[in-house]
């Protein structure tokens, strides 16, 4: 397994963690915050969860509103962390598909395919490694040493 399939599945293993924190805090603000006299502690955590897998996974509200069929006000903390769990599964195909891809083409490479036949499909994982980078915050630095394998 290369490096960058390796940081890449943890990075999205990361995720998969702040989802499960967003869930268990959403539950202690439901259930046990208010006994605690933690409830604005909690809210606190929530609403930073919340807004940084809302950035981290590009889930916008006003899509959420328009699909629902209702006002951007109306949109619910329960519908926000559903759209969440659908965008997480959405970047783990994108992600694990730009892995694929950027396998056949370093294959391709290596038996012979020319620059002109490699263009297009170049342009192409250049494309979907801008987002799956992006998402996952890949630098420079995490891919040192990538090319020398």
């Amino acid at each position: 397994m290369s490096k960058l399939t390796e940081l890449l599945n943890a990075r999205h293993q990361d995720l998969d963690f702040e989802l499960g924190m967003l869930a268990n805090n959403r539950q202690l603000l439901k259930e046990v915050a208010e006994k605690l006299d933690i409830v604005a502690e909690t809210n606190t955590i929530v609403s930073a969860l919340q807004n940084h897998l809302v950035d981290k996974l590009g889930v916008d509200v006003e899509e959420i509103a328009e699909d629902e069929e209702i006002d951007v006000e109306d949109v619910t903390d329960a519908m926000i962390y559903d759209y969440l769990g659908e965008a997480y599964f959405a970047a783990g195909t994108e992600m694990k598909s730009f892995l694929q891809f950027d396998n056949i083409v370093n294959n391709m490479q290596k038996l012979g395919a020319t620059e002109e036949e490699l263009k297009g499909l170049q342009s192409f994982k250049k494309r979907l490694e801008k987002n799956v980078f992006d998402r996952y915050d890949v630098t420079e630095e995490d891919l040192k040493g990538e090319e020398d394998e």
